[in-house]
């Protein structure tokens, strides 16, 4: 015979099974077992999974079973340098020269790339070579685009944008993914130089121009086309930009159908509450930070949210959140119709016998 438990008494036994230390903060499964061996009450099913879906240390370590993903994002361009995608490689190894970083700049467009050797990735550093670089010798870009590096989010790369007209955009902190152009830029540098250098590594300042011929000059799959030929070719540009554009296009759909496959989960709006991803420090430590609550939806995927306790306020991907799931007693709630009746053994026990007694 099992002691019935009052439904005033069923938060107190569900702490001490799941919360309590030696409970080990276990699965719906494991921990739905251990109750059933010890005690019984209408409805210890849904209550359980309540308990566990809501329990705020087992939620700030457990990833969904999902991993939220959100829908690609596509950002057209129409010819050479409209949109370019800037990014710092290093510290690599010191050269003779002195120089230990590689700003890698690539148009969306053509899939040109420029990359510049440098002794530091500070931001003048960086101004320098976009402006001798890139706007004295293509125009200055309707839009530069970059990780959050603070090198690109100076004040001096602000102003300088402000003086040509153009406008900064950043991936979202921890998602790499919103710059997948230049990041694949990089790996194929990366591996060119170290292909090309691989006798003198201490020299690769010395093989970038080489390298850099060799990728303008290769035809691109999105393209069909190689950068050089859609940058300076003598041919009927019109009819080659129509036809870049109608491919980039086509490759954007299918890019884009094949990413959304496996997107998932629920848009959030503004005033729902958040769990935050965070970068793992420690094997032990949780996963998720929150809660927050949600403030505005910048676009398609990132979000402006603010801790519920505290004035911080972050801009995040909607990769890297995840519903917060808020506790209610289920003695605050309309107690739905049983479906079945208790076991014949135990119906007397329930009438005649209770704790608050």
């Amino acid at each position: 015979m099992l002691p019935v438990i009052p439904r005033s008494r069923v938060p107190e036994v569900l702490d001490l099974i799941h919360n309590h230390p030696t409970g080990g903060h276990l699965g719906l499964a494991e921990s739905l077992e251990n109750i059933r061996q010890r005690f019984y009450w209408p409805q210890q099913r849904e209550d359980v999974e309540d308990w566990c879906r809501t329990c705020d240390a087992c939620a700030s370590r457990k990833a969904p079973q999902a991993k939220a993903r959100a829908p690609m994002q596509i950002q057209p361009v129409g010819y050479p340098f409209q949109r370019i995608g800037v990014d710092v490689l290093g510290p690599l190894e010191e050269t003779e020269r002195g120089n230990r970083y590689l700003l890698v700049i690539c148009d969306y467009f053509t899939k040109w790339p420029e990359a510049f050797p440098m002794p530091d990735a500070e931001a003048t550093t960086i101004a320098r070579h976009l402006v001798n670089g890139i706007f004295c010798r293509f125009g200055a870009p309707e839009t530069i685009h970059s990780d959050q590096g603070r090198n690109f989010e100076s004040a001096l790369i602000k102003e300088l944008c402000e003086l040509f007209g153009t406008s900064k955009t950043r991936t979202t902190a921890y998602h790499p993914q919103s710059d997948g152009l230049v990041e694949r830029m990089n790996r194929t540098l990366v591996d060119m130089l170290a292909a090309t250098s691989i006798e003198e590594p201490g020299e690769w300042d010395e093989y970038i121009d080489r390298v850099l011929l060799a990728y303008r000059t290769s035809v691109h799959h999105t393209t069909a086309a190689t950068p050089s030929r859609i940058l300076y070719g003598q041919e009927d540009l019109e009819r080659l930009y129509s036809d870049v554009r109608q491919r980039a296009g086509m490759e954007q759909k299918r890019q884009k159908d094949w990413y959304d496959k496996h997107a998932r989960g629920t848009l959030f709006e503004p005033g729902d509450r958040v769990w935050l991803q965070i970068p793992r420090n420690s094997k032990l430590g949780p996963n998720w930070e929150g809660s927050y609550r949600v403030l505005k939806r910048l676009d398609g995927c990132t979000y402006r949210v603010q801790q519920c306790r505290g004035k911080k306020k972050v801009v995040v991907h909607f990769d890297r959140m995840k519903p917060y799931a808020e506790r209610v007693l289920r003695s605050t709630r309309v107690q739905p119709e049983r479906k079945r009746q208790p076991p014949a053994r135990l119906r007397d026990a329930i009438l005649t016998r209770t704790y608050d007694e």
